[in-house]
């Protein structure tokens, strides 16, 4: 069956039901490794001929949530390359990599983007769960329904996700971690900022995101460094220069912790590096994922 994609992030907010398309579903390639997980086939809906465009996929998270993403190069023709994997911010959805998933895969990728729960055309959580540790869960399941080695890159939100899931997937799942403008201790005004943003642009996300009521920041600090210092996998820290989010002295805190991530400046770039720089910011990935 044909799908028509869900509306791009700058569409008035209203999503199709995608549960109810009736895709077809077929089974992810599964390592002998991961034999014993159990695993959640993904349903993929082709939305175009050409691999380098993306195909509309459904995911599942904990809870049964439905997670829809976007797929590049689904075939067999990237078998010796790792998933990449993008994990939006805040209040985004899986649109915002739009540009960067399409590169990537005209580079050879299998590029895979999810909207997070409670975001996009994702399923909201009917408890209002959106803690660090439920959004963690969600990505960790998802890693095992790819069922290949993969690179997680993360935004802001997303990256601090990425750094939980790869400490609990372990290194032969994920193999390598981009963290895009984003650490543990990060600027509380930045913060502030975007909170107060969002807070006035309630559409395409579900509003009990910004609330997170059982959520302590000074333990999900400390859980996060500690998490990225236990990590032996290579990591790629990315910050835009403009940034009011992540500041030199919390660039410096981490390094200290993780003294073998390695550190890439985009000096055109604020908090949204990806969008802000494009260019810089997926050469700098491609470089250090083809490594």
């Amino acid at each position: 069956m044909m799908a028509s994609l869900s509306p791009s992030a700058e569409s008035d907010g209203t999503f199709p039901d995608f549960r109810d398309m009736g895709a077809q579903q077929v089974g992810f390639r599964t390592k002998t490794h991961l034999s014993n997980v159990t695993g959640v086939p993904a349903e993929r809906m082709l939305v175009s001929s050409d691999n380098t465009e993306s195909h509309t996929i459904a995911l599942r998270g904990v809870d049964d949530l439905s997670l829809v993403g976007d797929e590049w190069n689904s075939d067999e023709s990237t078998a010796d390359q790792p998933t990449v994997l993008l994990l939006h911010g805040g209040g985004q959805n899986r649109h915002s990599w739009k540009n960067t998933g399409q590169i990537l895969a005209e580079r050879g990728f299998h590029v895979i983007a999810f909207d997070a729960r409670g975001h996009g055309d994702s399923d909201r959580s009917p408890s209002g769960n959106y803690s660090v540790d439920a959004l963690n869960a969600d990505v960790v399941r998802v890693l095992y329904q790819i069922g290949r080695p993969v690179v997680l890159i993360g935004a802001s939100m997303g990256g601090l996700t990425g750094i939980l899931a790869a400490h609990e997937a372990g290194p032969e799942l994920v193999k390598k971690l981009v963290l895009v403008d984003v650490v543990p201790r990060f600027e509380k005004s930045g913060s502030a900022r975007i909170r107060d943003f969002m807070l006035t642009h309630v559409h395409g996300f579900d509003s009990p995101f910004l609330t997170k009521p059982d959520d302590d920041p000074f333990l999900r600090v400390e859980k996060l460094e500690q998490a990225a210092s236990n990590l032996t996998i290579p990591i790629l820290l990315i910050r835009g220069t403009l940034s009011d989010v992540v500041s030199a002295e919390g660039i410096a805190g981490f390094l200290e912790r993780v003294p073998a991530a390695e550190f890439v400046e985009l000096s055109d770039a604020g908090h949204t590096a990806a969008g802000d720089d494009n260019d810089a910011f997926t050469e700098a990935v491609v470089e250090f994922v083809t490594r």
